[in-house]
C-alpha cells in the first residue's frame, strides 16, 4: 500500500517505485487488480488524469488490507454490525440442543469469542458491540434463542470467573479489548525505532510516551521530590515528562517550590484567603 499526494507528479513517482520493485523482485504488478482511493476533496479532473497515468481503477472503499478492515469515514456502532452478523451466522450452523454443555462452552471459547479478535486488536470496538456478542454467546451456552427463554440465575460476568471460583473461565470482550490496546501501547513504548511508531508520533505530534502502561519507567519507591528539582530550584520537567502522565504534570505545575524569594512555607486552609481555619468550609 502506497500513500501519496493526489497529483500527476506523484503518480509518476508511484509508477517508478512499482517498476523498480518489479525489476529487483522479478514479479509483476497486475494493474487490473490494483486500486486507488482518493479523498473527497480531489477534483474529478485530477482523478481521471491519475487513473490514466497509473492504469489503476478508482474505488470508493478499499474494504480490507491484509485482513484488516480499512475505515474511510467516521466509525460508529453500525460500522461493526458485520462482526455481530458473523457471530450470528456461525451460530446458525450449530444446533445447541445436540451439543453438551461442555461442547457449547468449548465452541464459545475457541470460536465465537475469537471472531472479533482481529478487529479488537486494531480498532477500539464500541462497548455495545461487545455486549451484543457476549449476549449471543451467553444465550448459546444457556441453550436459548429468540423464541425460547429459560430462567437462568447466572450472568455473563459469572461465566467469566475462573474455574477455581466456580466460573467457566471465559474472557469478557471489554477486557480483551483493553489487553490488545495495552499491547499496542507497549509496542509504542518499546519499539521507538519502528517505522510505524515514528510515523504515528510524527503525524499526531506525540510527546514522550512514558507513563502510559507503567513498568520500569514508573518512579521508584525511593525517589524523592528533591530528585526532581534542578539546581536552580525549578522542576526538572525533562525527567518528570518521562516518569508521569501529562495530567499529573499539569497538577505538579501549579505547585510552587520553596525558595528564599517567595518566603518560608506555612500552614494554610485552601478555601479561605487568610492563614486561618474555618469550620464552615470543612
Amino acid at each position: 500500500m502506497l500513500f501519496c499526494e493526489a497529483s500527476r507528479d506523484q503518480a509518476v513517482v508511484v509508477s517508478s517505485i512499482l517498476e523498480t520493485f518489479c525489476y529487483f523482485s522479478g514479479q509483476k504488478v497486475k494493474k487490473s487488480k490494483s486500486q486507488v482511493f482518493f479523498s473527497l476533496n480531489t477534483p474529478s479532473s485530477v482523478i481521471e488524469v491519475i487513473c490514466k497515468s497509473v492504469g489503476f481503477s478508482q474505488v470508493d472503499d478499499l474494504k480490507c488490507y491484509l485482513g484488516i478492515l480499512l475505515f474511510h469515514y467516521k466509525v460508529t456502532v453500525y460500522t461493526f454490525d458485520f462482526v455481530v452478523s458473523k457471530v450470528r451466522q456461525k451460530l446458525s450452523r450449530w444446533d445447541a440442543r445436540k451439543l453438551s454443555l461442555v461442547g457449547r462452552i468449548t465452541l464459545v471459547r475457541s470460536v465465537l469469542l475469537a471472531i472479533p479478535n482481529d478487529f479488537i486488536f486494531t480498532v477500539r470496538v464500541p462497548l455495545s458491540v461487545c455486549n451484543k456478542i457476549e449476549r449471543l454467546a451467553c444465550n448459546f451456552i444457556r441453550e436459548t434463542s429468540n423464541n425460547t427463554r429459560k430462567t437462568m440465575f447466572l450472568s455473563w460476568v459469572d461465566y467469566c470467573w475462573p474455574l477455581d471460583s466456580d466460573g467457566l473461565d471465559l474472557r469478557k470482550l471489554c477486557d480483551q479489548k483493553k489487553i490488545f490496546l495495552m499491547k499496542l501501547g507497549y509496542r509504542l513504548l518499546a519499539n521507538t525505532e519502528s517505522l510505524w511508531v515514528r510515523v504515528l508520533r510524527k503525524k499526531y505530534n506525540m510527546g514522550p510516551l512514558r507513563g502510559i502502561l507503567g513498568g520500569s519507567d514508573q518512579p521508584h519507591k525511593t525517589l524523592r521530590v528533591c530528585d526532581l528539582v534542578t539546581e536552580n530550584g525549578l522542576w526538572d520537567w525533562g525527567r518528570l515528562t518521562n516518569l508521569v502522565p501529562r495530567a499529573i504534570i499539569q497538577q505538579i505545575a501549579v505547585i510552587i517550590l520553596p525558595s528564599d524569594v517567595v518566603g518560608q512555607d506555612c500552614l494554610a486552609w485552601k478555601w479561605i484567603e487568610n492563614d486561618g481555619f474555618s469550620d464552615s468550609t470543612t
